[in-house]
């Protein structure tokens, strides 16, 4: 019997198609050609990156300043140099190093363990070598046994901070808190006896001296504080002013003249025994002070302006700055000066403030101190442990 059934379907080979071993040769070449090309453009832009931050590199030390390493990321607030070689920075966390080759290397100085973590926020050293550390107790870092009526501190070292003294700062006065009716735990109305307190410590953001004794502090609540010892001992002075006081210049032991919030300007002529509010049109926050003499006198501010004095105040001129940054200190030695900010912001002037230059580094650290030891060496410190450093070369001077 003839059945059509119908045939099953023939296998069929897979074959696998695999290129002539010349083909294969000329595709690994291919390849490998490809990855010659990436790592030839990923080398012609490192070289291209390299000579851009070489190039600007020496754009900035043509123009005297150089970038150093301080090693830190801390926001260093305060810089001081005794000469071109032996200085000091202090900052957050309880940041403060010395420096006996001009900035280019740096040596960490432990500050006593009850404030080995605080916030530096300024520092001055004497001729003699002994230096004083402005700083801050921080609200959440603080030792038990300190209460949070203390929030300041001003230590002393003659030996470079291998030891340490606590100095006195001036302290808010002790008053009596009147009797008054509460709450009991059993929510049962009970008087409360009268008793004794005082207000926390203002907290102190900078400090300038005269001489080798006297000094003055300044800070918040219109906190001025004086010292008559070399900052052994400090006592509060008393100001009609409320607003936070962020600079002081002082011009001699007898004339200071300090800034804040709200165009404040505070002067006085007596050492401190009288403090006279100047009115100065100004309304923005004032960050920075400097007088050269008891006449000439430069103010910055939070939103980018410089003004200028002749009259000691009386009256101000706006000078003309190619900046709206927020100004951190200002600083003049003869008609040369410098003003440093936010972002960056470096400002520079060989005429009294006539005309501004912008001279501003490629960072977006907050610049926040100067510091100069003569016309031809200089210091600016600033956030992220921010550090330059200017020399200017006299060879090339005609």
């Amino acid at each position: 019997m003839n059945l059509n059934l119908p045939r099953p379907p023939e296998k069929t080979e897979r074959r696998m198609n695999i290129p002539h071993p010349k083909v294969r040769e000329r595709g690994r070449r291919q390849i490998f050609a490809g990855h010659i090309a990436v790592w030839g453009s990923i080398f012609l832009l490192t070289v291209l990156v390299l000579s851009a931050r070489r190039a600007e590199s020496q754009e900035i030390q043509s123009n005297g300043w150089q970038s150093l390493k301080s090693g830190v990321l801390a926001r260093l607030t305060s810089v001081f140099f005794l000469n071109e070689n032996q200085g000091w920075v202090g900052g957050t966390n309880g940041v403060l190093m010395f420096t006996r080759d001009g900035g280019e290397s740096w040596n960490r100085i432990m500050l006593p363990e009850s404030q080995r973590r605080e916030s530096i926020r300024d520092l001055w050293v004497f001729e003699s070598g002994r230096s004083l550390v402005l700083g801050e107790y921080g609200m959440f870092s603080r030792r038990a046994a300190l209460g949070f009526v203390e929030r300041i501190f001003v230590l002393s070292s003659a030996d470079r901070g291998a030891t340490w003294n606590e100095m006195q700062p001036g302290r808010p006065p002790v008053t009596e808190a009147p009797a008054r009716i509460v709450r009991n735990s059993d929510k049962e109305l009970a008087l409360e006896p009268s008793k004794m307190k005082r207000a926390p410590d203002p907290v102190l953001l900078r400090m300038d001296f005269a001489d080798d004794m006297h000094g003055w502090a300044c800070g918040e609540g219109g906190t001025i504080q004086s010292t008559r010892d070399g900052g052994r001992t400090w006592i509060l002075q008393q100001t009609s002013a409320r607003k936070l006081l962020y600079d002081l210049s002082v011009i001699d032991s007898k004339r200071v003249r300090i800034a804040g919030a709200g165009g404040t300007l505070l002067q006085t002529e007596d050492s401190g025994q009288t403090w006279v509010e100047q009115r100065t049109g100004i309304t923005e926050t004032i960050r920075a002070i400097e007088f050269a003499d008891e006449l000439t006198g430069w103010i910055a501010s939070s939103n980018g302006s410089i003004h200028v004095t002749f009259d000691g105040g009386g009256s101000w001129s706006r000078q003309t700055v190619p900046t709206r940054q927020p100004l951190n200190d200002i600083l003049f030695l003869d008609a040369e000066g410098w003003a440093v900010g936010d972002n960056g912001t470096m400002l520079h002037t060989l005429d009294g403030g006539k005309t501004w230059q912008d001279e501003s580094f490629d960072t977006h650290s907050n610049l926040m101190r100067l510091h100069f030891v003569s016309l031809d060496n200089g210091w600016i410190v600033g956030s992220n442990g921010a550090l330059y450093k200017f020399t200017r070369s006299r060879k090339n001077e005609d």
